[in-house]
């Protein structure tokens, strides 16, 4: 099953604050969802695939998360609290926990806000971004969480037990739009509006190699297998696909 969401007006397959679920194998739609009042800027499976959650919000509507039942269809709960814009919402891999993070707004940096999947309540809100959060993503063993930051370039490693920053990394020159662990669970690739796509060590924070490109990266995700990465630039013309292994290369690159 794939789920996809809307931001802009003119979509035209899904309309803005409309999920819709499709059948991968026929490729057909087998159902929407409809309650956000906005734009959505993300959507995360649980790990068990019985939930879904979404998070969105404009200038104008405060942000706002929304858990919905796969099976029924229907929403479960709205997690209100966030002041800014959700860029990104996550589950922990053991389904208990849900992360958001927002976008900040004129008076306020963004914020991460950790969720009790089963209470439906917020347990504590992390702040150490000067600006908006755009991305964030839970280590394999769901002890951390790493979250990418607006205009410094910056990722921050938190601890999800003591709720604070372990460390933080000032990696790229812009925006980190997309931050994604491999599957290995050693290292992470980070999406950057400085034009570059990066692979880190997480054991030890060491930058093992390097991208450039002619745009904005807006997102990178890995085939099932671990073995390929696809970068999207932000113009959305083409995907850029990387190798992944002892050597990362570029395969191919076309619109």
């Amino acid at each position: 099953m794939l789920a996809s969401a809307a931001s802009y007006a003119d979509a035209a397959i899904v309309k803005p604050g409309e999920i819709k679920f499709w059948l991968v194998a026929n490729k057909s739609e087998i159902g929407s969802l409809k309650g956000h009042p906005a734009m959505m800027k993300s959507i995360e499976f649980s790990p068990d695939g019985k939930l879904l959650a979404s998070g969105g919000g404009d200038y104008l509507v405060p942000g706002e998360v929304k858990l919905w039942s796969v099976a029924d269809q229907k929403e479960i709960a709205s997690l209100v609290g966030h002041k800014g814009i959700v860029n990104a919402v996550t589950f922990s891999p053991d389904g208990l926990l849900l992360a958001s993070a927002d976008a900040g707004n004129l008076l306020e940096a963004g914020e991460i806000k950790f969720w009790s999947v089963k209470d439906k309540g917020v347990f504590a809100t992390l702040k150490g971004h000067q600006f908006g959060v755009k991305t964030i993503t839970f280590s394999s063993n769901g002890r951390v969480l790493v979250s990418g930051g607006s205009l410094l370039g910056e990722l921050k490693f938190w601890s999800v037990t003591d709720k604070a920053v372990i460390t933080s990394l000032p990696i790229h020159t812009d925006a980190v739009n997309t931050c994604i662990l491999a599957p290995n669970g050693l290292t992470l690739f980070s999406a950057s509006s400085d034009q570059s796509v990066k692979l880190w060590s997480i054991a030890d924070n060491v930058e093992l190699d390097s991208w450039e490109f002619n745009d904005w990266m807006h997102s990178v995700t890995f085939s099932a297998d671990g073995q390929m990465l696809a970068s999207v630039p932000m113009n959305f013309w083409g995907t850029n696909k990387l190798c992944y292994g002892q050597s990362p290369k570029r395969l191919q690159s076309g619109f």
